[in-house]
C-alpha cells in the first residue's frame, strides 16, 4: 500500500466510515485484517474496543497485535487499569505516543496534549 511505500512505520485503521458513525453494527474488523495481511508495517485495529473481551476478539478476527482505545477510554476512563486489559496497555501507550508526535502539546486543537502511561 502507498502508506508503507511512503514510509509509514505503523497505521492505525479504524473499521468505520464517517457515513457509518457510531453505529456499532457498522464496524468491519475484517476490511482491518484483509489491510493487515498486505502491510509488514504494523497494523493497529480501532473500533467497537470497549472492555477485554472486545480487543481480544478484535485482535482475533484482524490478525492485529494491538488495538486502541478510543470511546471507552473516554466513557471508562481508567479502564487501561484494569487487570486483564494491562496486557494491552502498550497498544494503547504506542498508539498514544504516534497521536503525540502528529499532535504535540498546543498542536492538537481541541485536545490540547497527550498522554500516556498506567497512571
Amino acid at each position: 500500500m502507498r502508506v508503507q511505500q511512503a514510509g509509514a512505520s505503523e497505521l492505525v485503521v479504524h473499521g468505520r466510515t464517517k457515513e457509518d458513525g457510531y453505529k456499532a453494527e457498522r464496524i468491519n474488523w475484517q476490511a482491518i485484517g484483509e489491510i493487515r495481511q498486505r502491510l509488514t508495517i504494523p497494523v493497529v485495529a480501532n473500533g467497537e474496543i470497549w472492555d477485554w473481551q472486545s480487543a481480544q476478539d478484535c485482535m482475533a478476527v484482524t490478525g492485529c497485535d494491538s488495538v486502541m482505545i478510543g470511546r471507552g477510554a473516554l466513557n471508562v476512563p481508567n479502564l487501561s487499569r484494569g487487570d486483564q486489559i494491562q496486557r494491552t496497555a502498550h497498544a494503547v501507550a504506542a498508539g498514544g505516543s504516534a497521536v503525540a508526535k502528529i499532535y504535540p502539546p498546543g498542536k492538537a486543537g481541541r485536545h490540547r496534549s497527550v498522554s500516556c502511561g498506567e497512571n
